[in-house]
Protein backbone atom coordinates (compact mmCIF):
# COMPACT_ATOMS: atom_id res chain seq x y z
CA UNK A 1 0.00 0.00 0.00
CA UNK A 2 1.24 3.26 -1.27
CA UNK A 3 1.69 5.98 1.94
CA UNK A 4 0.05 9.23 2.11
CA UNK A 5 1.35 12.81 1.63
CA UNK A 6 2.90 14.88 -0.79
CA UNK A 7 6.39 14.06 -2.06
CA UNK A 8 8.95 16.86 -2.38
CA UNK A 9 10.84 18.43 -5.40
CA UNK A 10 13.78 16.65 -2.89
CA UNK A 11 11.57 13.41 -2.31
CA UNK A 12 11.07 13.78 0.92
CA UNK A 13 7.68 12.89 2.17
CA UNK A 14 5.16 16.08 3.63
CA UNK A 15 2.76 14.52 5.39
CA UNK A 16 -0.86 15.16 4.81
CA UNK A 17 -3.38 15.60 6.92
CA UNK A 18 -7.45 14.64 5.97
CA UNK A 19 -8.33 17.66 3.76
CA UNK A 20 -5.37 16.52 1.55
CA UNK A 21 -3.16 19.65 2.51
CA UNK A 22 0.67 19.39 3.77
CA UNK A 23 1.22 19.84 7.63
CA UNK A 24 4.02 19.05 9.82
CA UNK A 25 5.23 17.73 13.12
CA UNK A 26 4.96 19.43 16.48
CA UNK A 27 6.58 22.59 17.39
CA UNK A 28 5.65 24.32 13.84
CA UNK A 29 7.50 26.29 12.49
CA UNK A 30 11.12 25.96 13.04
CA UNK A 31 13.52 28.99 13.36
CA UNK A 32 15.84 28.60 10.42
CA UNK A 33 18.78 31.35 10.09
CA UNK A 34 21.17 31.04 7.39
CA UNK A 35 24.47 33.30 7.48
CA UNK A 36 26.87 33.89 4.26
CA UNK A 37 30.76 34.69 4.77
CA UNK A 38 34.08 35.30 2.72
CA UNK A 39 36.28 32.55 3.38
CA UNK A 40 38.19 34.18 6.05
CA UNK A 41 35.67 33.61 8.48
CA UNK A 42 36.78 29.84 8.59
CA UNK A 43 40.82 30.63 9.12
CA UNK A 44 40.30 34.07 11.08
CA UNK A 45 40.66 33.30 15.05
CA UNK A 46 40.63 36.98 16.57
CA UNK A 47 39.17 38.78 13.35
CA UNK A 48 35.62 39.27 13.88
CA UNK A 49 34.25 38.68 10.41
CA UNK A 50 30.91 39.75 9.36
CA UNK A 51 28.51 37.88 7.39
CA UNK A 52 27.85 39.00 3.98
CA UNK A 53 23.66 38.13 4.53
CA UNK A 54 21.76 36.65 6.76
CA UNK A 55 18.57 35.02 5.93
CA UNK A 56 16.13 34.48 8.74
CA UNK A 57 13.33 31.77 7.49
CA UNK A 58 10.28 29.63 9.17
CA UNK A 59 10.61 26.10 7.88
CA UNK A 60 8.65 23.09 8.81
CA UNK A 61 9.70 19.68 9.46
CA UNK A 62 9.35 16.45 6.92
CA UNK A 63 8.80 13.04 8.28
CA UNK A 64 12.53 11.94 7.21
CA UNK A 65 13.68 14.97 9.33
CA UNK A 66 14.35 17.41 6.66
CA UNK A 67 12.96 20.83 7.08
CA UNK A 68 11.51 22.53 3.68
CA UNK A 69 11.65 26.38 4.07
CA UNK A 70 8.77 28.31 3.35
CA UNK A 71 11.19 30.32 1.00
CA UNK A 72 14.01 29.96 -0.88
CA UNK A 73 17.57 31.33 0.33
CA UNK A 74 19.69 32.17 -1.53
CA UNK A 75 23.06 33.89 -2.47
CA UNK A 76 25.39 35.12 -5.05
CA UNK A 77 29.32 33.34 -5.18
CA UNK A 78 30.30 37.00 -5.71
CA UNK A 79 32.57 36.98 -3.28
CA UNK A 80 35.46 37.88 -5.40
CA UNK A 81 38.65 36.23 -5.77
CA UNK A 82 40.19 38.48 -2.68
CA UNK A 83 37.67 36.91 -0.33
CA UNK A 84 37.70 33.17 -1.54
CA UNK A 85 35.27 30.97 -1.77
CA UNK A 86 31.51 31.63 -0.42
CA UNK A 87 31.05 29.95 3.58
CA UNK A 88 27.30 29.28 5.02
CA UNK A 89 26.33 28.62 8.22
CA UNK A 90 23.32 26.76 8.36
CA UNK A 91 21.22 26.84 12.26
CA UNK A 92 17.82 25.03 12.63
CA UNK A 93 15.78 25.48 16.20
CA UNK A 94 19.34 27.57 17.53
CA UNK A 95 21.47 24.45 16.24
CA UNK A 96 24.03 24.57 14.24
CA UNK A 97 23.70 22.12 10.99
CA UNK A 98 26.39 22.93 9.11
CA UNK A 99 29.72 25.40 8.90
CA UNK A 100 32.12 25.63 5.73
CA UNK A 101 32.09 26.43 2.45
CA UNK A 102 29.42 26.15 0.35
CA UNK A 103 30.94 24.20 -2.44
CA UNK A 104 31.60 21.33 -0.67
CA UNK A 105 30.02 17.81 -0.42
CA UNK A 106 29.17 18.23 3.07
CA UNK A 107 27.04 21.41 2.14
CA UNK A 108 25.29 19.90 -0.40
CA UNK A 109 24.40 17.10 1.82
CA UNK A 110 23.29 19.61 4.30
CA UNK A 111 20.93 20.58 1.41
CA UNK A 112 23.16 23.60 -0.54
CA UNK A 113 22.53 23.70 -3.89
CA UNK A 114 24.65 25.39 -6.61
CA UNK A 115 23.15 27.36 -9.71
CA UNK A 116 26.55 27.01 -11.81
CA UNK A 117 24.88 29.08 -14.94
CA UNK A 118 23.86 31.95 -12.14
CA UNK A 119 26.69 31.92 -10.14
CA UNK A 120 24.58 31.33 -6.75
CA UNK A 121 24.14 28.96 -3.98
CA UNK A 122 20.67 28.39 -2.65
CA UNK A 123 18.81 26.41 0.09
CA UNK A 124 15.28 25.07 -0.53
CA UNK A 125 15.35 21.92 2.21
CA UNK A 126 17.81 21.41 4.68
CA UNK A 127 18.65 18.33 4.79
CA UNK A 128 19.02 15.53 8.44
CA UNK A 129 22.42 14.88 9.58
CA UNK A 130 23.31 11.18 8.69
CA UNK A 131 23.95 8.44 11.33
Amino acid sequence: MASSGIRTAHGSRLAASSNGKPNCRQNCPRPIRIEFYPERVIYSRDEQVEPIAIQEVSGARLDDGAVILERRVICSDDTGRNNGDLVIKIEVDGEERYFGKAKYDDAEAAGVERDWKGGAFYLDVIEPLEG
